[in-house]
């Protein structure tokens, strides 16, 4: 028999076992909330990043392309700031969906569902993801992520916002009508001829780059870009405001000159010198830099009472830091270069051909402001010794070792990486009137029509043999249409232009790369908007008045806006068939190709005229005056060479003087008899009439102004062009 004190123990055990359990739950609980409080932070903080980096939920970390983050405090500043100061947020309103699709699942433009092997693509914000925090009635100034030149309480205090570019009032400024997802084109043609009007025309480029500039400086100053789906700032280069430069001089080629006034005024206050300890490609920094500068020096002059040369000095600045890099065995200088320092001491001696040979425009013209021959004679012999090295083919290959002057590439052809330095031979003979330049334009242009095409494609070829290698078209190649046509070769530039018409047809944007065997995509499918179609349409458009190329013009300039832009500018296109979108905007995108679209369609604007000459991101610098001779001492043109027959070309047709340069003579009469492209309205109207050159239901942007009472003439007793472009 138990005694009372068993008794009395024996109903606790089920309450032991209560307490227990009661207890686990407790220290559950417990443990719980300690790991929230742990977490919270940190989850807030990705929260915030997500925001300002617009990435989506679902996405991997590492999906998201690397990129400096701005701390949530200094993001949500920035937002407030911007919000705040600018002055025309309320003129740019934010999308609304298309019609049909519901907001709450709509991506920008109406993009596909995104794949799973499409998640390195950063789309635009989803409906989501939190609000962005409202505008603020006062100003913090944006933490800056680099050290930047001068007092870094200067530019905290700096208002970007003072260069932004006031409203327009004009009848037909319509181009951010938020109801509007797509360009409605009765609004910019004749109602009774269907003809484009000019005026509207110049008014939407002139919208479009106004968003453009005004996104990047309320979103992407002060650095390099604007990253354009999540309306923050991007370094792409050196951190030196390289869109603010690099697009300056757009602002007074459109007539925008209180705006451009602002920017140098905002340009000197930031950036009062190059004394920056990092390091920037010499090619990228000369072309987008040194050109941005010494070009809006030369419009600033001559347009701009109150200018009184402040650009120069930082020009000069930039140039000496420039030499250093072309203190090689060779002369040929480094690809890299660093501001404070000099060359990198782990830099590579190897260079692209491009980027060797493409500084001539911009440090000569910058040799003539100063009176310094340094820069012209450094980056002239940098191109002689280049062309020293080329084959026996007169090819020259796309890498090679500056301190040997060994080819390290030996692709030829006129593509990314070599490009430029055709262009620059023959715009360079015409700024400077520098006769060596002449004869090796003259060897080089005539060993690439001779060896690097296919076809009439051109394509990349082996330097020492000829042979042809994998046979791709690249999208940089478009340019090589308006450089023909500056020097009279308008058949071929015709040809030319008219085939990337027909791309046009089958992509919303030219691919990267093309391969034109199989007439497939090679993986790189995308598109940064680049301006070298654009800018063959403008060149081709200045030698023949064709008004079918304002037609192809304003096709190009309607993509843009439909396909490419986003609530804070205009995002690069990273594969042309899905559209969908890369987070930049380059600012190549605002210094070219709105900038050649815009001049295509103001004939009387005074930069269309043959004193300016445009470097290859579309810089104008004065063609400078030669000095005067007597007229029985003007040399006559020198006679081109015939071709050699192991060139794979025995014609030996006489030339005669055409354009400013000399040209095939029986090109020359054929143009002139059968094509009357000097005389608009008359004659064969370009692609309309050229059946055998149009596939069967292609290129339909061209017949739109058919109803205009063009006369459609066919193609006289010359004959007509094939596809091939033989005669």
């Amino acid at each position: 028999m138990m005694g009372p004190s068993a008794a009395a123990t024996a109903p606790s055990a089920p309450r032991a076992r209560f307490l227990t359990s009661v207890g686990v739950a407790s220290v559950i609980v417990l443990l719980s909330i300690a790991l929230a409080l742990f977490t919270t932070p940190q989850l807030r903080e990705t929260t915030t990043n997500v925001v300002f980096r617009v990435a989506r939920s679902d996405d991997a970390v590492d999906a998201v392309p690397p990129r400096p983050i701005v701390p949530a405090a200094a993001a949500a500043a920035a937002v407030a700031e911007t919000d705040a100061t600018a002055v025309t947020v309320d003129d740019l309103p934010q999308w609304s969906p298309p019609l049909g699709i519901p907001a709450a699942s709509r991506i920008e433009d109406a993009q596909p569902e995104r794949r799973e092997d499409d998640k390195n693509l950063i789309t635009d914000a989803q409906p989501h993801d939190p609000p962005r925090p409202p505008p603020s009635t006062s100003v913090t100034p944006v933490s800056l992520e680099v050290a930047r030149p001068g007092d870094p309480a200067v530019l905290a205090h700096v208002d970007p916002a003072m260069a932004m570019i006031p409203l327009s009032s004009a009848a037909h400024d319509l181009a951010w009508t938020p109801s509007q997802p797509y360009l409605d084109e009765t609004q910019y043609r004749n109602p009774t001829t269907r003809a484009l009007n000019r005026t509207t025309v110049q008014t939407l480029a002139r919208s479009m780059f106004r968003k453009g500039w005004n996104g990047y400086l309320r979103h992407g100053f002060p650095h390099d870009d604007l990253a354009a789906l999540s309306c923050m700032g991007r370094k792409s280069q050196g951190e030196y405001y390289l869109t603010l430069i690099d697009s300056a001089d757009t602002l007074a080629m459109m007539g925008l000159m209180e705006p451009f006034a602002k920017t140098i005024q905002l340009i000197t206050t930031v950036l009062p010198n190059f004394d920056l300890n990092v390091n920037v490609s010499l090619f990228e920094t000369n072309i987008r830099i040194l050109g941005g500068l010494v070009s809006s020096h030369l419009i600033a002059t001559e347009k701009l009472s109150t200018y009184r040369g402040e650009l120069l000095p930082l020009a000069r600045d930039l140039g000496n830091r420039f030499l250093p890099a072309f203190n090689t065995r060779t002369g040929i200088p480094y690809g890299t270069v660093n501001l404070r320092h000099g060359v990198p001491p782990a830099e590579t001696p190897i260079v692209c051909t491009a980027c060797a040979g493409s500084l001539l425009l911009e440090m000569g013209t910058l040799s003539h402001l100063t009176g310094d021959p340094r820069y012209y004679n450094a980056a002239k012999r940098a191109l002689v010794e280049v062309w020293n090295r080329r084959s026996y083919l007169d090819l020259l290959g796309n890498h090679i070792d500056s301190q040997t002057g060994v080819w390290t590439a030996t692709t030829s052809g006129i593509a990314g990486a070599i490009d430029s330095l055709y262009e620059y031979l023959w715009k360079a003979y015409t700024v400077f009137h520098d006769d060596d330049l002449y004869d090796i334009f003259v060897q080089a242009y005539q060993a690439i029509e001779a060896h690097g095409t296919r076809d009439g494609w051109h394509v990349p070829v082996e330097m020492n043999t000829g042979d042809t290698g994998s046979g791709t078209f690249a999208n940089l190649q478009c340019f090589w249409a308006g450089y023909q046509a500056s020097f009279g070769e308008l058949a071929k530039s015709t040809i030319m232009v008219q085939r990337m018409a027909h791309l046009t047809n089958q992509f919303a944007f030219l691919p990267e790369l093309l391969n034109i065997r199989s007439w497939t995509l090679t993986g790189h499918a995308d598109n940064p908007l680049r301006p070298e179609l654009v800018e063959s349409v403008y060149f081709l458009y200045q030698a023949v008045k064709e008004p079918g190329l304002q037609e192809f013009g304003f096709e190009l300039l309607k993509r843009f806006y439909e396909k490419a832009q986003t609530r804070c500018g205009f995002a690069s296109i990273a594969h042309v068939e899905s559209l969908y979108k890369n987070d930049h905007m380059e600012s190549f995108f605002l210094a070219e190709s709105l900038k050649y679209l815009y001049l295509l369609f103001d004939p009387a604007n005074d930069f269309n005229t043959g004193s300016w000459i445009y470097t290859t991101e579309a810089h104008p610098v004065r063609v400078l005056v030669n000095r005067p001779r007597p007229k029985w001492d003007i040399p006559r043109p020198r006679p081109i060479p015939p071709l050699r027959a192991w060139h794979g070309n025995t014609d030996t047709s006489p030339r005669v003087l055409w354009a400013n340069q000399v040209c095939d003579a029986r090109e020359w009469r054929y143009v002139r008899d059968h094509l009357a492209w000097s005389k608009p309205f008359t004659g064969v109207n370009w692609v309309r009439d050229w059946p055998n050159v149009v596939p069967p239901g292609g290129i339909d942007m061209f017949r739109r102004a058919a109803d205009a009472g063009l006369d459609r003439r066919p193609v006289g007793a010359g004959g007509t062009l094939n596809v091939t472009g033989a005669w």
